[in-house]
Formats: C-alpha cells, sequence, structure tokens
C-alpha cells in the first residue's frame, strides 16, 4: 500500500511536509479548484507521466510504500519534459540506500537500475515486489486526463462507460491501490458501489470528493479524512484540532470580557 505521499512544486501543489495515508479509503475533500485533480495526478505520476502545460516547474515526489512487513521509499525531480534525476531508494529493513547517477526516462526505471546494481537476494525480491505492486495493483483513474487512462487497466471502460467492480477488487483485496479522481461525477464508476466494495475487501482507495455527505464514520475514522486547502494536503484532526483551539480561545475573550461594550 502506499504509507505516505508529498510533492512539491508541482501545479498548485506545495505540501510542507509528506501525508501518512491509511489502509482501506481515504477521502481528499475540496472545493473545485483547490487542487484535487492535480494531487491525483501527482499520486499517478510513478506510473503515468502527465506533463505541466504551463512548463518551467521542476517537482519533487515523495513515495513511502509498505507491504508484507518491509518499506520502500522512492523519491525524485521531473523536469519540465519528464526526465527524471535526483532518483533514490532507501528500504529501512536492510540499510539499504541507493542513489541514481542516471537520467531516467520513467519514475519505474528505478527498479530496473536497482536490480542492476544489487546483488544480495533479499534486497532484490523487495524490489521485485514493490515493482511488481506498482506495475499490476496501483491504479489511477483520472476523467479529465485522457492521456492517464489510455495505457493502464481503464482504457476500454472509455467506450464502455461500465466496470466490473467486484471482479477488480476481488483479483487482490489485499494489496491493490485505487485512485479516483471526482468521486461522485466522473461517470465511470457507482460511488455507492465502488465504497461498498472497497470497504467490504479492506484494501487501499484515495477517493477525491466534493460533497461533504462522506466525512461519516460509516466509511471511516477521522484519521482517513483530508482537506486540500492552499496547495497542501491536510488531514482533518490537525484543521479540527485547530478550529477547537479557535474557539476555546474566543470563548475566553468572552469570559475575560474582551467583547463588551464600554
Amino acid at each position: 500500500m502506499l504509507h505516505a505521499f508529498g510533492v512539491k512544486n508541482y501545479y498548485n501543489l506545495n505540501m510542507a511536509a509528506p501525508v501518512v495515508l491509511q489502509k482501506g479509503v481515504s477521502f481528499i475533500y475540496g472545493i473545485c479548484g483547490s487542487g484535487k485533480t492535480n494531487l491525483c495526478r501527482a499520486l499517478g505520476d510513478i506510473i503515468e507521466f502527465c506533463p505541466d502545460s504551463r512548463g518551467k516547474k521542476s517537482p519533487r515526489f515523495y513515495y513511502h510504500f509498505s507491504s508484507q512487513g518491509f518499506d520502500l521509499i522512492y523519491e525524485y525531480d521531473r523536469d519540465h519534459r519528464g526526465q527524471v534525476g535526483h532518483a533514490s531508494v532507501v528500504i529501512p529493513q536492510f540499510g539499504f540506500s541507493f542513489q541514481c547517477a542516471d537520467v531516467l526516462y520513467e519514475a519505474m526505471d528505478i527498479f530496473r537500475v536497482c536490480r542492476t546494481y544489487e546483488k544480495r537476494t533479499a534486497v532484490y525480491n523487495v524490489i521485485c515486489m514493490f515493482e511488481e505492486y506498482l506495475f499490476r495493483e496501483f491504479r489511477v483513474i483520472i476523467p479529465e486526463c485522457k492521456a492517464a487512462l489510455q495505457e493502464n487497466l481503464y482504457k476500454d471502460v472509455l467506450k464502455t462507460k461500465e466496470i466490473d467492480i467486484e471482479k477488480m477488487i476481488m483479483k487482490e483485496p489485499e494489496n491493490m491501490t485505487l485512485i479516483v479522481d471526482d468521486l461522485e461525477y466522473n461517470g465511470m464508476l457507482n460511488p455507492e458501489m465502488l465504497i461498498d466494495a472497497i470497504l467490504s475487501f479492506r484494501h487501499q482507495a484515495i477517493v477525491a470528493v466534493r460533497k461533504s455527505k462522506w466525512i461519516n464514520d460509516i466509511y471511516g475514522n477521522l484519521g482517513q479524512y483530508y482537506f486540500m486547502k492552499n496547495g497542501n494536503l491536510l488531514p482533518a484532526s490537525d484543521c479540527l484540532e485547530k478550529e477547537l483551539r479557535s474557539v476555546e480561545q474566543l470563548k475566553n475573550l468572552f469570559v475575560k470580557g474582551y467583547f463588551d461594550e464600554e
């Protein structure tokens, strides 16, 4: 699963720190234009480069994957042409750290390069495991960006507008990560059916939503909700804690008579 993610200098996104994500459903809430689609593009950058039409930025990506008791942390930059540089991979359990000296054309190329240089069987096997996970079980649906759909599992969905969700999820329920932009309005997936299927099989999904109805303990605890604000992804629990502190401060001012008329 995708344990944590961070991105800097990508469209309107400039996350102050990586955000830890949960197993099950994580809801990303935000108004139109807040950056939800950009975030989904950034999440999927590792498997599908989406060019920045504005050209001159060099975003930095941070992925922390976790599976079967192992972690793999992958960081890299992209230039405006899409080439990957300053790529590094860490597997903490083995004390393994690899800095790629070459420019890569695809972010996934790092796994090929790692395998070339790493001879320890255990590390080699973990690298292969995460590569297989990303290749087969890491899926991104961004209706606004057809290019991101053309080469993955959902290319035929554009024609049929239908998908066998149960079949898809039951394939590898413990490993799949599904990222869906604009859950309510994508015209491809039934939102309630998708959420019910994800909850039933307990794998990971990250969905961008506009409606607050999804903020409900039926779907997950407070730690599974996030807000897009000023190009940042903020855990809902942090936002609410700040709001509660503000309310408490306001109450104290009232008690002290700060707002009393002279």
